[in-house]
């Protein structure tokens, strides 16, 4: 169901009510830390959406995805999703408690800067993000995807010890 907007030009008209819907599904989620949410989206993302400058410093990475911040972040990937794929953002939802939250940001997770955005631009490689103690955080390789794994790998395999 396509139950966007447009105006009498045919431009996309972005409101959050009509531009999105709750898919509990859906490959893309928000996380509540109790205090804040992150929507998790995949830098390769990111990068196609070529919104990579726009993103603050507010969002963390783990290098394979983007936890944007929900106030600006989140909003700023959304709109542009919409727009890109002439189709409203279908989200769901995960919870962690805050201190599982804080344990996810010291194991492994940094800040999104801006030379990782001139990075993605430039089509650099981002393995300086992913930090050898953070690699080697177990939990956080168990709750990596296969897909992810294979990059985490690839990432491995570059990293000089």
């Amino acid at each position: 169901m396509n139950n966007l907007i447009y105006d009498k030009d045919g431009r996309l008209i972005f409101d959050m009510k009509t531009c999105t819907s709750y898919n509990p599904d859906s490959k893309y989620k928000f996380l509540d830390t109790e205090s804040h949410a992150y929507l998790i989206v995949p830098i390769d993302l990111i990068k196609e959406l070529n919104i990579t400058k726009n993103i603050t410093e507010y969002s963390y990475t783990n290098g394979i995805e983007i936890w944007l911040e929900e106030d600006q972040d989140a909003y700023t990937f959304i709109k542009a999703y919409v727009e890109y794929f002439k189709q409203p953002f279908q989200y769901g939802m995960d919870y962690t408690t805050y201190e599982e939250w804080e344990g996810l940001i010291e194991d492994c997770l940094v800040r999104y800067s801006t030379s990782i955005s001139e990075n993605l631009i430039n089509n650099q490689d981002i393995t300086d993000v992913w930090r050898s103690d953070k690699l080697i955080n177990q939990d956080a390789i168990n709750n990596l995807s296969i897909e992810q794994l294979e990059k985490v790998n690839e990432i491995l395999n570059k990293i000089k010890y």
